[in-house]
């Protein structure tokens, strides 16, 4: 008995720790199982997405951009033996980073270039490896910085409420490249005669000049080159009031209320996540309910089985000492028929069976609805 229990035991350990890898990975890498090395491959899954190994690997990106910072200064460029330190501190990290990429390349395989934070951390990482013995790209380093926004959840998630309305960007970005061009020939044509003795730039005598003056005027820095226009031209700040309302508010309010509603849309995701994430927890709770109900059934129905054999064989006895018996078994005789009428006077397991397989039945359709759903 104590045998079944251990093996019992251990099956139910080997699969509820099945259940847990498949969980995993669904979660992690949307399958239910790994094809190859899949024991080692989930053990470094396991440990690269712990919260302390990404917590470690933020802290060391941190303190990367720190050092890359203070190597860049008077202190450190002006001193050879600390630009050697600075630079052995920051090859320990691109060691760092290298380790963080293979493992994630290990367990993720091809799925890896699914995401795209992960392979902007794997191109930074070759990329810094490919660049380093070029002095003059030496400087490309700091890019790893920008690993911090995939570490920073209100970064990343605004990154990513970009990223999801990048095609109703671009179509605002073709028209408002569409009407600064209209604009540049618009002034062009309008102001290229002006003399430049009374200017202090050369703002319109070309269409590239004007090009790069309109992108100065939307930043709102328009008013010296207003005035001075103005000075030769009294109506000139139509056209100026003009390109500053349509593009300076316009077209800006525009690209900040995409960026606002995709927001809006991603925190309304966020909600519909954890509704479903509750709703899964309900489903899996109901599952596991109704997994307990029909062992429970099971159980009682074994017992109820026992106890007709049990009565039966007793039954059984109890009519052959009748038959062939002698007197002096009068007094055993009687003990048996005590223990045979006890034994069918016991309760009935009949009912409780049935409740348990409605119980059971109506856990499972629930726990069905529920799936469909």
């Amino acid at each position: 008995m104590m045998m079944t229990e251990r093996i019992n035991a251990r099956s139910k350990d080997e699969y509820t720790s099945e259940q847990v890898k498949r969980q995993f990975l669904l979660k992690t890498l949307d399958v239910l199982e790994l094809r190859i090395f899949e024991e080692p491959r989930y053990i470094v899954g396991k440990f690269v997405e712990t919260d302390k190994f990404q917590n470690f690997i933020f802290a060391c990106i941190v303190l990367n951009t720190i050092a890359m910072g203070i190597g860049a200064t008077d202190l450190a460029y002006n001193n050879p033996n600390v630009q050697d330190v600075f630079a052995i501190v920051d090859q320990i990290f691109l060691y760092i980073f290298t380790i963080e990429s293979a493992l994630q390349l290990f367990f993720r395989s091809w799925r890896l270039f699914k995401s795209g934070w992960l392979s902007f951390d794997i191109t930074v990482v070759v990329l810094s490896w490919a660049l380093s013995d070029l002095q003059v790209i030496r400087g490309f380093r700091v890019v790893r910085a920008v690993r911090l926004m995939m570490h920073v959840a209100p970064i990343r998630d605004l990154i990513d409420a970009i990223g999801s309305v990048m095609s109703n960007l671009s179509g605002l970005l073709l028209l408002s490249s569409l009407i600064i061009y209209i604009f540049a020939v618009l002034f062009t044509q309008l102001f290229k005669d002006i003399d430049l003795d009374n200017f202090e730039y050369d703002y319109f005598s070309r269409l590239d000049y004007t090009l790069f003056s309109l992108l100065q005027f939307m930043t709102l820095d328009f008013a010296d080159a207003m005035r001075e226009t103005m000075a030769v031209y009294s109506m000139a700040w139509i056209p100026f009031l003009m390109f500053i309302l349509v593009m300076g508010f316009v077209v800006y309010n525009l690209i900040a209320a995409m960026v606002c509603d995709a927001v809006a849309v991603l925190g309304a995701k966020e909600e519909q996540k954890k509704e479903d994430k509750l709703k899964s927890e309900e489903d899996e709770q109901i599952h596991t309910d109704q997994e307990k109900l029909a062992l429970l059934s099971h159980q009682v129905q074994v017992l109820l089985r026992s106890q007709q054999l049990n009565h039966g064989l007793l039954q059984e006895l109890f009519e052959k000492l009748n038959h062939h018996g002698s007197a002096h078994d009068s007094q055993k005789l009687q003990s048996i028929e005590e223990f045979s009428n006890a034994s069918s006077s016991s309760p009935n397991l009949e009912p409780l069976t049935r409740t348990l397989d409605d119980s059971s039945s109506l856990s499972f359709s629930k726990y069905d609805t529920s799936a469909r759903k």
